[in-house]
């Protein structure tokens, strides 16, 4: 017998909105903390509330990660000679 439990599982499309680091800080706030929207409003503000704190950590957490890879992969380029590359995504 094979368990093929997945859980709880989540769709999120958008139109026209880039992948930003606001938008994945937010869908791991969403994740990590929920609400029913039949919740008892002092319950409900609460827990939106600390949502927002911890979209806030998490964003400060992404933009750390995306600049990390941004020079690893500037320092990657120029470690194989590939200066003008290097530069163009030090611009980015």
């Amino acid at each position: 017998m094979i368990d093929t439990s997945l859980g709880r599982v989540s769709v999120v499309t958008s139109s026209g909105e880039e992948h930003t680091p606001e938008a994945y800080a937010r869908r791991m706030a969403m994740a990590v903390i929920s609400v029913a929207d039949t919740a008892p409003a002092p319950i409900r503000d609460q827990a939106l509330s600390f949502q927002k704190e911890i979209q806030s950590c998490l964003l400060s957490i992404v933009r750390d990660a995306l600049d990390k890879e941004r020079r690893n992969a500037v320092s990657t380029l120029k470690e194989n000679g590939m200066e003008i590359a290097a530069m163009l995504i030090r611009k980015v």
